[in-house]
């Protein structure tokens, strides 16, 4: 389990490092994967939003919060419609930059360069959610350092 602290109530909070709570989008069209991970992501402290598909992640993010909101995208690769890669893409056209991570069962090198070149790390399945925390926190932590050292207030 990531490390975290508790507040008052003894209820769960951000990982003492991630102070507010992050938001993250998941984006994954399996129901069941979807939920073991938004389950253990929420118990870590953050605040999970949920995407069936690549398609509903974008009007997520593009649509219907303005994307600056989410401080880590997570997407499956394989999803009917839009792929993880396709969302990606479509958010680095909009000058988006926010950190994102790809899990896939079917890692082969031309995808794994394209997620490179975006800014995402790949998570090959399985993979523990240990593992996945652990990508999460550094994704989250190198992003708010380079927007640290950019001068941001």
């Amino acid at each position: 389990m990531c490390s975290r602290v508790r507040d008052d109530d003894d209820v769960p909070t951000a990982p003492i490092h991630l102070q507010p709570r992050a938001r993250v989008l998941l984006a994954e069209d399996d129901t069941s994967f979807r939920g073991l991970v938004a389950r253990r992501l929420d118990r870590d402290g953050y605040e999970v939003y949920e995407a069936g598909s690549g398609d509903e992640a974008l009007r997520m993010l593009l649509l219907g919060w303005p994307s600056d909101e989410f401080e880590l995208v997570i997407l499956d690769h394989h999803m009917p419609g839009s792929t993880g890669l396709d969302v990606l893409s479509r958010l680095r056209e909009e000058h988006d930059t926010t950190p994102a991570l790809i899990m896939t069962a079917f890692p082969d090198p031309e995808l794994i360069e394209h997620a490179r070149r975006f800014g995402a790390a790949v998570l090959v399945k399985p993979f523990s959610l240990d593992k996945l925390c652990d990508a999460t926190i550094d994704a989250i932590l190198a992003a708010r350092s380079a927007f640290e050292g950019a001068g941001a207030p």
